[in-house]
């Protein structure tokens, strides 16, 4: 336990020395082997080693690699990772520091170590942004099926990045990389493609809506009542049988051509629905 004794010192004081008459645990996870006094482990964690004249902690099922993010949690509270001695390109550096923040994360959930669940889901989450769908199921893929039965988080992260994949190229799941990302875990399978069709519904339900709100603009212009900019009909194009008895209203095509010159005269450059300036010849002023 560690408290601060007077305002002026800046550094936690503790009761007593977590190094000194305190057990060493040794944390076996993987093929490796870790050393750890107990006063660091977490309470919830130690009940096995009371069991055993040689206390000893194994957390099965967990990839060794990410065996010193654990350790160095439980020492400091912090996150870590051990580098690569091998070059590797920048893209699979972050690939596989993605693949393990998904290990630790895992390995937080389903031994219950308070506090690096939330690490873990920081660095999945910045790592992801650098990738592609692809690497990220592939990183998913490692512990999908194996999460506790209540996890919500990281299936919620998972269905946001298909739903941005889906909106930002439709085209990426007829890819068949990314079926072959999916296959050999029924569980995995199930969940990935359930949120493509998620997707998918949902977007078709936003284009359906925005083509109906369209639709329902172009109506209600039409049924406002505004002025009609459309010339009414002058007449038959061509002359019918008979038309040319008297009274018949048949306009001849030379007469028609007149008509409609001296109907543009007083149209022209008038605002649909209002009434046209009749434009008098140049010579009515002065005969005014």
């Amino acid at each position: 336990m560690a408290s601060t004794r007077s305002s002026g010192i800046d550094y936690n004081q503790r009761e007593i020395s977590p190094y000194e008459q305190s057990r060493i645990i040794i944390v076996t996870i993987g093929n490796k082997n870790y050393s750890i006094p107990e006063n660091y482990i977490q309470a919830h964690l130690l009940p096995q080693t009371r069991q055993s004249k040689n206390p000893r902690i194994i957390l099965g099922d967990i990839d060794s690699d990410i065996g010193h993010s654990i350790l160095h949690f439980l020492y400091k509270g912090e996150y870590e990772t051990i580098s690569y001695a091998d070059t590797q390109a920048e893209t699979q550096c972050i690939e596989i520091e993605y693949k393990r923040s998904i290990q630790v994360y895992y390995a937080a959930r389903k031994f219950d170590i308070c506090g690096l669940d939330t690490l873990a889901q920081n660095y999945i989450m910045a790592l992801s942004e650098s990738l592609s769908i692809f690497q990220i199921l592939r990183g998913a893929r490692l512990i999908f099926s194996k999460l506790p039965e209540d996890e919500e988080w990281f299936h919620d992260y998972l269905h946001s990045k298909l739903s941005s994949s889906f909106a930002a190229d439709e085209t990426t799941f007829q890819l068949d990389e990314f079926y072959s990302d999916i296959l050999n875990d029924p569980v995995f399978s199930k969940a990935v493609l359930k949120y493509v069709i998620k997707a998918f519904t949902t977007e078709t339900s936003r284009l359906r809506n925005a083509l109906r709100a369209t639709n329902v603009g172009s109506k209600t212009e039409k049924d406002s009542g505004a002025p009609s900019c459309e010339q009414p009909a002058t007449g038959p194009l061509f002359e019918p049988p008979g038309s040319r008895n008297r009274g018949s209203g048949w306009i001849p095509p030379h007469k028609r051509s007149r008509a409609a010159n001296k109907s543009s005269t007083h149209d022209i450059e008038q605002p649909c629905g209002e009434p046209a300036i009749e434009l008098l010849p140049a010579d009515s002023e002065e005969a005014t």
